[in-house]
């Protein structure tokens, strides 16, 4: 089947657009993201602290200038897309209201609070 998703990222993108929304003057800061596409996936958040293994992989993904390589830049495959944690799509978002129970935080959170 299809691999799971890091259940940090939901919980992420549910922080970042209530904060935005609210008008809360919180930063959001993510760490800990094991792949490229966990990165990709947070691109707008307001702060990203992400490891060599995952900034190997960045640097090495064609972009809209093509594969760079440091030396030349090449024709290459390449996906376009914006961030996707923006001031603009939090406001546009629905907050699920929770009511925050120990079992709500630990099925919201999953593994990670463990």
């Amino acid at each position: 089947g299809a691999p799971l998703e890091n259940p940090g990222l939901p919980l992420v993108r549910s922080i970042y657009n209530y904060c935005h929304q609210k008008g809360a003057k919180t930063k959001i800061i993510v760490s800990g993201m094991r792949t490229k596409n966990e990165a990709i996936s947070l691109a707008g958040c307001d702060y990203l602290v992400i490891g060599p293994q995952v900034i190997n992989a960045l640097k090495s993904s064609v972009t809209l200038e093509g594969y760079n390589d440091g030396l030349r830049a090449s024709e290459g495959r390449f996906e376009s897309f914006g961030p996707s944690l923006t001031p603009e799509n939090a406001a546009a978002s629905t907050i699920e209201e929770l009511k925050v129970t120990e079992e709500n935080f630990n099925d919201k959170i999953g593994m990670m609070g463990r």
